[in-house]
């Protein structure tokens, strides 16, 4: 029973973490291509992320966002549409700036996981990838080439690849 309530509560967060990630991700997309309908952001949000999102999660996010006078709704004949406001522009603003908080908070969370589900400690695993994730985003919001990122990680694995054979290799 204990682990089923740990289990049901797991699923809760992450539900709810999914939702409010979701949520800046529609905003974002309604700041940068105003005119969208709820099917276009759907399409988006698959493209951006690899999986298309239920309409019984977003039309009740982009309802949530109207009521809090993030963005607007009008409608075209049998279409709504979906606008950033002022407000929805600071709130933007504000959660860019949560940005590296959020990321800590889910490395925290992932690194506990990890840890609890596996046999041996991973040592910290998702606190070495994440600053570098942060940093290879840095980079790219920059206007770095992203060929010169990528060349940089391949030299880095590769280098990885050398410092696992030298160790099993006795070195």
């Amino acid at each position: 029973m204990f682990i089923y309530r740990l289990y049901m509560s797991i699923s809760t967060h992450v539900g709810h973490m999914k939702k409010g990630f979701l949520k800046i991700l529609l905003l974002k997309i309604i700041a940068g291509e105003n005119d969208l309908t709820g099917y276009d952001l759907i399409k988006r949000i698959e493209k951006t992320i690899g999986r298309k999102p239920s309409n019984g999660t977003v039309y009740p996010l982009l309802k949530a966002m109207v009521n809090d006078g993030w963005i607007e709704r009008t409608e075209s004949g049998s279409k709504a549409f979906y606008h950033i406001t002022d407000t929805g522009i600071e709130k933007l603003t504000e959660l860019k700036m949560l940005k590296r908080e959020y990321m800590i908070k889910v490395t925290e969370m992932l690194s506990i996981a990890d840890n609890a589900f596996e046999e041996e400690p991973s040592y910290g695993l998702f606190e070495l990838v994440v600053p570098l994730f942060i940093q290879i985003r840095s980079l790219l919001e920059r206007g770095i080439d992203v060929n010169k990122i990528k060349e940089l990680i391949d030299e880095t694995r590769i280098k990885f690849e050398e410092m696992a054979y030298d160790k099993n290799n006795g070195s």
